[in-house]
């Protein structure tokens, strides 16, 4: 499994519905060198001349034109829930992702720039970033201004969650309320289904991940499929 997060950006120049003019390219065609095969890599970059009894080679390409990354991470007081377990609490979890995305994206030779909270937001919205890779974490609603962002950027929405926010095993206290558990499973699906539709209609990408998840390992897979579905 690699260990590095391996960002792959996605042209949006030729989407006619949206007439965009943005251009981000993706998968150059040239090559920098060859490194191992893991099990991350399209089997379109094998090395096939080169591969050895002990190891299989993949050409990696040269980066053709670059593109900047850019973190916004929302704030709330439910990322304080199940903080006494610091392994998967959902604060000490946006902490180690950002840390994550931070170094990857410096690794990958990338540009990078975080935002947090409120004022974070609106910085991004002044700043009018274009030709970015933007990756949003739950923030709970998808206004105009973030339809903006997705026109001239892309974006990625990282819907990060507690295992037991999405499948209880009782009852829930909510507001000194009790809640019924099957009436609470059913109101979050439906703030599912809506949130991935609403992506859907800015044509955002979404990503769903547990914070008992590995960060990169579910990146990369979001990442191959996209590589070679538009690749």
């Amino acid at each position: 499994m690699s260990s590095q997060i391996l960002f792959r950006s996605k042209k949006t120049s030729k989407d006619t519905f949206w007439n965009s003019q943005t251009y981000i390219k993706q998968r150059g065609s040239s090559w920098s060198h060859l490194r191992l095969y893991n099990n991350m890599d399209d089997i379109r970059d094998i090395a096939w001349n080169k591969i050895k009894p002990e190891w299989i080679s993949v050409r990696v390409r040269e980066n053709n034109g670059d593109f900047n990354i850019i973190s916004y991470w929302w704030e709330t007081d439910y990322d304080e829930f199940f903080i006494h377990n610091p392994n998967i609490s959902r604060k000490n979890t946006i902490q180690k992702y950002r840390t994550l995305l931070s170094k990857n994206a410096k690794l990958g030779g990338h540009t990078y720039h975080e935002y947090v909270g409120t004022k974070g937001l609106w910085n991004i919205i002044q700043k009018q970033p274009k030709n970015n890779l933007i990756f949003i974490c739950n923030l709970w609603e998808i206004t105009d201004e973030i339809k903006l962002l997705a026109f001239h950027n892309d974006v990625i929405y990282l819907d990060l969650y507690h295992p037991f926010e999405k499948n209880p095993n009782d009852n829930i206290l909510f507001s000194w309320q009790i809640v019924h558990l099957e009436k609470y499973r059913k109101a979050y699906q439906e703030y599912i289904d809506n949130l991935k539709k609403r992506i859907h209609q800015i044509h955002g990408s979404y990503v769903s991940i547990s914070t008992e998840d590995d960060l990169v390992k579910i990146l990369n897979i979001f990442f191959k499929k996209r590589y070679t579905s538009n690749g």
